[in-house]
């Protein structure tokens, strides 16, 4: 097996794993954000196209080596929430950023009902005082609801 292939197969593995209950109205409980803070891939990828004062700083919170592989144009990485020191990286990455800005996070390793890293963000975010956090909706990857519906990635 590659090794590329093998990194994202462990990738999906740990994320699986990471969910304490596979029961869908358990894992809707556990989130730490509204319906209304969720914003559909088509409707990004949109706001992403328009005048670049407007669009969302958008940022990745989950395995670099995937962020490096594919990731929503212009994002940025910033520490893989999901560890304290990646979380630790993520907060750092917010300090110097204005609390009003439009901020989308995502990770999109696995379906985000199992995510280790997206919660731990978003909760960061709003903690330190960010008044208009959005989760990109990736219930099931990154690969599967941006990229396989032909929308546009950077690498690297």
């Amino acid at each position: 097996m590659k090794r590329r292939q093998f990194l994202i197969l462990a990738t999906l593995a740990a994320c699986k794993t990471s969910s304490s209950s596979d029961d869908p109205a358990a894992s809707r409980a556990s989130v730490p954000w509204t319906p209304d803070r969720l914003v559909t891939s088509a409707d990004l990828a949109k706001e992403l196209a328009g005048p670049q004062a407007q669009r969302p700083r958008v940022v990745h919170v989950g395995p670099e080596r995937l962020f490096k592989n594919a990731h929503v144009p212009g994002a940025i990485h910033a520490g893989e929430a999901g560890d304290a020191e990646g979380l630790e990286a993520f907060a750092r990455w917010l300090a110097p950023v204005p609390r009003d800005v439009d901020l989308v996070v995502y990770c999109g390793c696995c379906p985000y009902k199992n995510c280790p890293n997206i919660r731990p963000a978003y909760s960061k975010a709003v903690a330190t005082g960010f008044t208009h956090v959005r989760v990109l909706d990736l219930p099931t990857t990154l690969k599967a609801d941006w990229t396989e519906h032909g929308l546009p990635t950077e690498s690297g």
